[in-house]
């Protein structure tokens, strides 16, 4: 066989070979953004709190990440959260509460967490007294581990300051 000859071969078999294998799926998330997370939950017609503490929960009710090829109906996973109440002076507001864990899915995407500490958390009011944790795919309402400079903007969100500006629309 000549080099030409193989070259071409090589290059046609590879050709066939991404024909067969079919689409790749991938999940593209925008990078979340506290301040976007805070906006929304203000603007929007449901009650939120924002919680920074930890949570307490069995995991073995979260989704597997086992390469599902179908969405996932997950029910709600009972947790207990520890820490604070964010109020205008911070999260100066000592709080406990049961709540719920809801992870989501979009397509075979879902999402989750493990028991943890140091979570930034805006749950939703169910309106029967309990709260909800929404856990998307990409995650929106959780932030875990976040800075002393989150927890501040936080804070001055909650005083209506001119600082409280999402990410993707600072220097419009």
């Amino acid at each position: 066989m000549t080099h030409t000859f193989r070259t071409l071969a090589l290059g046609l078999s590879t050709a066939a070979m991404m024909a067969l294998a079919g689409p790749v799926q991938a999940l593209s998330c925008l990078m979340p953004d506290p301040v976007a997370t805070f906006l929304q939950a203000a603007e929007s017609s449901d009650s939120y709190a924002v919680l920074y503490g930890d949570f307490d929960f069995d995991p073995s009710g979260m989704p597997s990440f086992d390469g599902r090829t179908e969405p996932e109906n997950v029910p709600p996973i009972p947790a207990r959260f520890d820490g604070a109440a964010l109020t205008s002076a911070g999260f100066t507001l000592p709080y406990e509460t049961e709540l719920w864990l809801q992870p989501t899915c979009a397509g075979p995407w879902c999402g989750g967490m493990h028991p943890a500490d140091n979570v930034l958390a805006f749950v939703r009011d169910r309106g029967d007294g309990t709260y909800e944790l929404e856990l998307g795919a990409c995650p929106f309402w959780a932030y875990f581990d976040p800075s002393r400079e989150v927890l501040s903007q936080m804070t001055a969100c909650m005083n209506g300051a001119a600082s409280c500006v999402p990410e993707d629309r600072i220097g419009r």
